[in-house]
């Protein structure tokens, strides 16, 4: 596991950090899916008023060519899928300047009901008997990245996907 010191300061960096790290790893395609995690300590899940939400930003390599076919797959099978075990999905999709790099963005009460509902969720006979082959078949490489935003901010990466 990874620790990360980068501090976003605001969606625009946010996104800047997700898209550069997807280039690096589009311009490192290997013959092997590597994992990478990234997860810093949680702050505190209150802020006076508001909550604070755990966002989960996943970034995938797709093998070559398999892009169009995974989109669909994460719109019609995986998507629906995941609002059925209650996990909600902020948003996912092809990247702009490659269409074989992938973004899913997913949003959790803390990082311990990430951690319940995902154990929940990749154990159901739903997703073993579903998607999970083909999806995990088309990912080259897989970058994960954990952080707590407010709620407005999450609101701000919503994009009907």
């Amino acid at each position: 596991m990874c620790q990360s010191a980068f501090e976003p300061q605001s969606i625009l960096q946010l996104f800047l950090y997700m898209v550069y790290g997807c280039l690096m790893s589009c311009a490192s395609r290997a013959s092997s899916v590597y994992f990478i995690n990234t997860i810093r300590e949680p702050h505190n899940a209150t802020n006076g008023d508001n909550f604070l939400r755990t966002v989960e930003i996943l970034q995938y390599t797709l093998r070559k060519g398999t892009g169009t076919a995974f989109h669909a797959l994460m719109q019609q099978i995986s998507a629906p899928l995941h609002q059925r075990h209650g996990i909600d999905i902020v948003s996912f999709g092809n990247s702009l300047h490659d269409s074989d790099c992938y973004y899913l963005i997913r949003a959790f009460d803390s990082p311990e009901n990430m951690a319940t509902v995902l154990e929940a969720f990749y154990s159901s006979n739903d997703w073993l008997s579903g998607p999970r082959k083909d999806i995990i078949d088309s990912i080259e490489v897989s970058i994960k990245t954990v952080m707590n935003l407010p709620p407005e901010s999450v609101d701000g990466l919503r994009v009907q996907s």
